[in-house]
Formats: C-alpha cells, sequence, structure tokens
C-alpha cells in the first residue's frame, strides 16, 4: 500500500479490509475487484442527486428513473463521445441558480462544458428540459455515470 493515510484506515478498520479482500479475485493471473454495485449505485445517487440540486435548484429526493455506470475505457468511441457530449435544451437554467450563474461566468467549466472539480480526478455536467433532469460524472477518468430523473 503506497498511500500511508489508506494503509492507516484498512489497519484500523478490520471490517472495511476483510470486505475488500472479499472483493478480489485473481482470473488467468489477473486481479479482478467485484465491487459492491449497490453500494457503489448508492453512492452515484446521492453525488448526482447533490449536483441536480446545486447546479440546477431541482431537488431529486426520489430514485432515478435510469441510472448507468461503467469503466469509461470499455465505451466505443461513439459511446465515449456520446458520454462526453454535454445535452443542451432550449430552455435556460432557473435565474440565480448555480448554473445560470456558470453559464453566464464559464467558471470551473471545460471546453466541452464539464465542470471540472479536481482535474483528472472529479468532473460532472448537469442538464434540464424541466421534462428530464440529467447529470453525468466522471471519477478518476475511469469510472463514469449518466443518471436520469423524468419528473
Amino acid at each position: 500500500m503506497t498511500r500511508e493515510r489508506i494503509a492507516k484506515t484498512l489497519k484500523r478498520q478490520g471490517s472495511l479490509r476483510t470486505r475488500i479482500d472479499a472483493s478480489i479475485s485473481i482470473i488467468d493471473g489477473n486481479t479482478v475487484f467485484e465491487p459492491e454495485w449497490d453500494r457503489v449505485k448508492s453512492v452515484l445517487i446521492k453525488l448526482a442527486q447533490g449536483h441536480a440540486l446545486y447546479e440546477l435548484h431541482e431537488l431529486v429526493s426520489f430514485e432515478p428513473d435510469d441510472i448507468w455506470f461503467f469503466p469509461l475505457h470499455v465505451l466505443t468511441e461513439v459511446q465515449r463521445s456520446n458520454f462526453e457530449s454535454v445535452t443542451t435544451f432550449d430552455m435556460w437554467p432557473e435565474v440565480g441558480s448555480r448554473a445560470m450563474q456558470r453559464m453566464i461566468s464559464g467558471q470551473d467549466i471545460n471546453h466541452a462544458g464539464w465542470i471540472i472539480v479536481q482535474p483528472n480526478t472529479y468532473r460532472y455536467v448537469t442538464s434540464s428540459s424541466g421534462a428530464e433532469i440529467e447529470v453525468k460524472i466522471a471519477i478518476s477518468e475511469y469510472l463514469g455515470c449518466i443518471v436520469k430523473w423524468f419528473p
């Protein structure tokens, strides 16, 4: 373990270490992790709900209608292009919302329209049409996620 803080946490929390060890398999000489999918899904939904509320001023406290999460490196070129593209709608964001402020200032947004929280570590983009709320998330340029609500 190269990160000292993580090594200390795993040493202190034996149950966490046990859960991680249980998720590891060796297949054809390769180490494979089988995550706890329900936990991953729960965390991604909470992140998306927070982004929808923060950026769009949309409270979506209910389960999303659609959620997909996937390793970005397995996407085809077309799928990756679709994921990276920012969905635009004919509606402007609510006045006073972060989305409106960012639209005017361009603050923290890359050339493609994504909000960069930490380069190469965390970015997201939100969009809303009134009939659909969509949040896309990229974590460590490895895990991609799309969450949609149709309120």
